[in-house]
Parts: C-alpha cells; structure tokens; sequence
C-alpha cells in the first residue's frame, strides 16, 4: 500500500478490551478500504486533487481538480493532531452535527459492547496509522467504501466516504 502502511502487530497496544482478534479486525479493515481506496486513487486521482472541501449541510465530500469535481456522500470519523499526538473521535467533537457522526457513534457502540476502552474514549494519544486504523474500522462496521484524510491546520480530518459522482467543470 503505498498511501499508508499496515499495524505491525506489535506496534498496536493489547489491553483495555482489545486482544488479537481485536487487531485482526483492525488489520482486516485496513486491508479492505485501502484496496478500495486504491482502486479511488487510480480510476479517478483520490489524493492528487487540487484541493478537497466537505459541506456540512450536505455531508458531501468533495474533490476539486482543473477538469472536474468528484463528490461523494461522507461521514467525519475523527480528528488527528500530529503535534500533540492526539486522536478525537467525531462523536466527541461537540462542533460537528450529529448528522456528520453516525459512522464513529457506530463504531462507539460497537466498542462498548466489547469493552474496547479506545473506541469509547472521545480523545487519546495515537499515531498517524492509528488514526487509519480507527478510520478503516469504522467505515467497515457503517459499510462505507472508502477512507479519506483531509489535512487541515492543527488537526487532519480523517473521513469515510461512499459511493463518488464525477462531475465534468464547465
């Protein structure tokens, strides 16, 4: 995978509710969404947009390039701060409607269920590739297609998208 390289299983924490099979998930939905994800960066150029934007309104997810517009249907999974090293779960972010939260409430839900502390928690400390990995996760269990990381100034977005119209610029 060249946008983002898979867990080593030693580099995920076991503990506070997660165990092997809680990484296998983990490694099974990176896998899946970053094969998608792929196949979004070759057929339409995820990635080498000249800039993306998100209407909240419309929960639409939106890449903007000399000759088109790619949209697609988005929810926000989280936030993650480089500098402070720092995760924040999109169900947490009093700011965002919920409309916008309902994969990560998802991926909440399912977290209590099974006593994994960092699903349930709003903010810890996580890398880059934990932030892919709770993305991956949760477009799997709200049956999202595919994972985008928006960057923005302090924190990137990290997004699950849906299917993507490809619209022609005038």
């Amino acid at each position: 995978m060249s946008w983002f390289k898979l867990p080593q299983r030693r580099g995920m924490r076991i503990g506070d509710g997660e165990n092997e099979a809680f990484i296998g998930t983990l490694t099974d939905a990176l896998n899946a969404v970053a094969t998608v994800t792929q196949a979004h960066v070759s057929t339409w150029g995820l990635g080498q947009e000249q800039r993306w934007s998100f209407d909240q309104d419309e929960g639409l997810l939106c890449w903007h390039f000399d000759d088109r517009i790619v949209r697609a249907p988005a929810q926000i999974i989280g936030t993650h701060a480089e500098a402070e090293a720092q995760w924040l779960w999109a169900w947490a972010n009093p700011s965002l409607a919920p409309a916008l939260t309902g994969t990560a409430r998802r991926v909440r839900e399912w977290g209590r269920q099974r006593g994994i502390v960092r699903l349930t928690q709003g903010a810890w400390e996580a890398t880059e590739m934990q932030a892919w990995a709770m993305t991956s996760l949760a477009c799997q269990l709200g049956g999202l297609q595919a994972a985008y990381r928006g960057l923005g100034e302090g924190a990137d977005v990290f997004f699950g998208f849906d299917q993507v119209s490809v619209q022609v610029a005038a």
